[in-house]
């Protein structure tokens, strides 16, 4: 179990440093051409890349919660 809880806290480590930073690029060109309905998405996709970038912490604090 431990091994598929390591596989899945670097893959969405990876997967979350990727994604914040298409986000804060995106973000930045939307800030640039003032739209903004893609300034929010943009947001959200930081916010999820963030998230996710913390997903090998998050992970053990369920798997590990005894009964």
């Amino acid at each position: 179990m431990s091994g598929s809880q390591n596989l899945l806290g670097y893959a969405g480590s990876y997967i979350g440093g990727v994604w914040a930073v298409a986000g804060a690029l995106w973000l930045v060109m939307c800030i640039r051409n003032e739209d903004n309905e893609g300034r929010n998405k943009a947001l959200l996709c930081v916010v999820c890349g963030a998230l996710l970038l913390s997903f090998s912490k998050i992970i053990p604090l369920f798997m590990n919660a005894k009964k």
